[in-house]
């Protein structure tokens, strides 16, 4: 995994060359992603085998919420120009009882992690139209906050069998994903006591 990592920065540094050829840069682009992948699923099974010898639990910290959602925005902007998507990512503001806190108490870890997994699936299954994540305060009271993200995107099918047997309303528990890391995304939000929903449009 290590060895992985100064490939995709120098892969980074070449792509921003003038000299190089949009063929020469479609190939650095494809190298980043494969490298960026496998890194992915080497800490995807990774945190799994964490999870079953039960090394792995909630870690619940003040977490800035509106600073997450930047990271996350800026993890995944690069990715989406590549491949010219329409992308953004966003929180209620002015919306009053809707609006997103500031801070919160939750595992930051895990929740950046469940939202990097997801996106990174919904940027690997569009081609071509828009991406978007946006949080909105569903409830909240004195002892909790009720955050709900609504993920959007333009997919390449119209009913996805692999979301659909992992976070459908018949999802299969036998069913493990290594390399995207949606069955690691499952199990976090499950720790997290959160719920997921798929909604298939037009």
């Amino acid at each position: 995994q290590e060895a992985l990592n100064p490939v995709v920065k120098t892969t980074l540094l070449m792509e921003k060359a003038e000299n190089i050829s949009d063929n020469q840069k479609r190939d650095l682009v494809g190298a980043n992603n494969k490298c960026r992948s496998l890194i992915d699923m080497m800490s995807y099974r990774s945190e799994l085998t964490h999870l079953a010898d039960g090394s792995e639990n909630i870690k619940s910290t003040q977490c800035d919420l509106h600073g997450l959602m930047g990271n996350i925005d800026r993890q995944f902007s690069h990715r989406a120009d590549t491949k010219k998507l329409f992308f953004a990512v966003s929180f209620a503001q002015y919306q009053a009882a809707h609006n997103v806190p500031k801070l919160v108490e939750t595992d930051e870890q895990k929740l950046q992690k469940i939202l990097s997994i997801l996106l990174g699936y919904a940027i690997e299954r569009t081609d071509k139209g828009r991406l978007g994540l946006h949080a909105t305060r569903k409830s909240s009271t004195t002892d909790s906050t009720n955050i709900a993200f609504e993920l959007a995107y333009t997919g390449k099918e119209n009913a996805d069998r692999l979301l659909s047997s992992i976070f459908g309303s018949e999802k299969n528990e036998s069913v493990v994903d290594m390399r995207y890391g949606l069955t690691l995304a499952r199990r976090y939000i499950s720790m997290l006591d959160g719920e997921i929903h798929l909604e298939y449009r037009d």
